[in-house]
This record gives C-alpha cells, structure tokens and sequence, in this order.
C-alpha cells in the first residue's frame, strides 16, 4: 500500500468520522470482543455505530461493533486459521447487537455493509464457531451487485431472525485494500436503518483505470452516434 494511497484514505475517513460525529453518539460497548480487540486498526476503524429508526410505535435499534484488522493481524486474536485470505489481506469484522429500546423492537433480518466498485471485497462468511461461538449464524452471506456494491448477512431465511437482546456470530470479509467509511444499514421488522462503517477503498490506479474505462465507454457511444468524429 502506497503512502499517497494510506494518506487518502485516512483523510477521507477522518472527514466522514466528523460527519458522524455531528450526526449522533456513538454507543458503549456491548459484549463482543471487537471494539476494544488491541489487534485491530483502532481510530475511525475500530468501534461502535447506532443504527436507528422508529418508526411510530415500532422500534429498529441496532448497534454494529466493528474493527479492521491489517494482513496478519486477526488470527492473533481469533487462531490459526480463522483469516480466510490466509494473513494477506485486511480483514473486515462486525457484529450486530439487536437493542431493546421502546416502543415494541423488532427483530434484525439484514446487516449490509457498503461497498466500492473496485474494492475487490472476498471471502464473505462469519467466523467459523470453532473460532468463537459469538452469536446467531446468518442463513445467508453474500455480495449483492454485478460489479458487488454491497456486503449482505441475512437472517431472513426459514423465519429466523435476531430476536430483541440477541447479537449475530462476528460476521467477515476481506480485501487487498486499507478501510475508509461508507452508507452501511441494517433492516427489519419493516424498518431500515443507516450509517457508515468501515469498508475498503480501492488503490487510486482502480480509480484511474475506472475512469478511463468509463471514458472509452462513453467515447465509442458517442462515435456510434456520429456525435464525435
């Protein structure tokens, strides 16, 4: 990882950590091991999001724990094995405590997590119970999106959800790129919830490879239409 690369990302992510300062609290721990886990990142990268809606008299409450740990550094709390990039590449955990807070909670069916085109997100799954038994497991891991825009846990399958007072297992992806934060949310009982937490950021040659893809893209229309010689 490139130092510009390293100073981008960060810079970007100290703005969009501002922005989630001024939007609300952040909660207090709750029981997992992520937020105070001396392996991860730390900073922005490292913590806890609420994720909020009440919507008349029902209640969405969630609170995502999360942290971010550079290549080699989960299995040192977690065990051999438990990295599914085998140490070469970043790690993203979270896990979604479903809180108890009036009028009538509903259960959680989905934690999605944002994605770049670009970020070359992998391995989505949770953390395998031999590693841990932190919480429910999901029915379903998956990237949603065709190039994937999106990290998806759902517990909707065969009527299982998070009930109220219930957390998921350590839910995990992992990508060759450093964090910055972006629009994550989380659903059910007919609710949806958002706010950011960490996700990576694609190399500023992805970026630049995107671009002029795009352009040569709109170039050959253009052409096609006898718009441009």
């Amino acid at each position: 990882m490139s130092p510009a690369s390293r100073l981008i990302g960060l810079t970007f992510a100290v703005f969009l950590a501002g922005v989630a300062f001024l939007a609300g609290p952040v909660a207090t721990a709750q029981a997992g091991p992520l937020p105070l886990d001396p392996n991860g990142m730390g900073g922005v990268f490292q913590g806890i999001q609420v994720f909020q809606n009440k919507g008349g008299p029902v209640t969405l409450t969630v609170d995502v724990e999360y942290a971010v740990y550079a290549p080699g550094d989960f299995t040192k709390s977690f065990g051999a094995g438990s990295d599914p990039s085998g140490g070469t590449q970043y790690v993203y955990a979270y896990e979604a405590f479903n809180i108890n807070v009036p009028p009538n909670p509903r259960s959680l069916a989905i934690l999605t997590v944002g994605l770049q085109q670009g970020a070359q997100a992998q391995s989505i799954q949770y953390l395998p119970v031999i590693y841990g038994n932190f919480g429910l497991l999901p029915v379903n891991s998956s990237f949603g999106g065709t190039p994937p825009n999106a990290a998806r846990w759902d517990y909707t399958g065969l009527g299982t959800t998070i009930p109220v007072g219930q957390n998921s297992q350590i839910l995990l992806f992992t990508s060759p790129y450093n964090p910055t934060l972006l629009t994550s949310s989380v659903s059910g009982g007919g609710l949806g919830a958002s706010n950011i937490l960490p996700s990576p950021i694609p190399e500023p040659a992805s970026w630049a490879l995107l671009g002029i893809g795009s352009a040569m893209l709109l170039y050959r229309r253009l052409r096609a239409r006898n718009i441009i010689a």
